[in-house]
């Protein structure tokens, strides 16, 4: 799970948003999901995983502000 929540998304956004920098544009699209925003009783590591997911896609966001290249959240359970 944190493998596919922490460590995908990570190296998923960055190998994207390279070829979306050369470019000159793109979207990325994180999906978000339960926890992403508050904490989830008995699923702790799964939680964790999307409240990082949450901050990591906005501070990409912010990062990329300007440049072209897009950077969006989604929250199918919310």
């Amino acid at each position: 799970m944190l493998d596919a929540n922490v460590r995908g998304v990570f190296h998923g956004t960055r190998t994207a948003v390279l070829t979306m920098l050369e470019q000159g544009s793109g979207h990325v699209v994180d999906v978000w999901g339960k926890g992403a925003k508050k904490p989830v009783p008995f699923q702790n590591a799964y939680a964790s995983s999307k409240a990082w997911n949450r901050s990591f896609t906005r501070t990409v966001r912010t990062e990329l502000k300007g440049t072209g290249v897009r950077v969006h959240g989604y929250d199918p359970a919310w």
